[in-house]
């Protein structure tokens, strides 16, 4: 079960997915962590920065379970 598609593909859509990839994930997380954290008060930031990694790997772990058993399945 090859994909040749993917095997013959050059080195550039690859990194100007990555470049895009990085950008947006960059102008997306920055806004979201500041809305999530800026009504925190200074005592518990660090907790709250230390949840919102943790859901945030999380929720990424399990998004990629899910898009795999999809995969798995079909």
């Amino acid at each position: 079960m090859g994909y040749p598609a993917m095997t013959q593909m050059g080195m550039a859509p690859v990194i100007i997915s990555g470049l895009l990839q990085g950008f947006g994930l960059g102008c997306t997380q920055v806004p979201l962590n500041i809305l999530a954290l800026s009504t925190l008060p200074r005592h518990i930031l660090t907790q709250g920065t230390a949840i919102r990694s943790l859901m945030r790997n999380l929720g990424g772990s399990i998004g990629i379970s899910v898009l795999v058993a999809n995969r798995l399945a079909l």
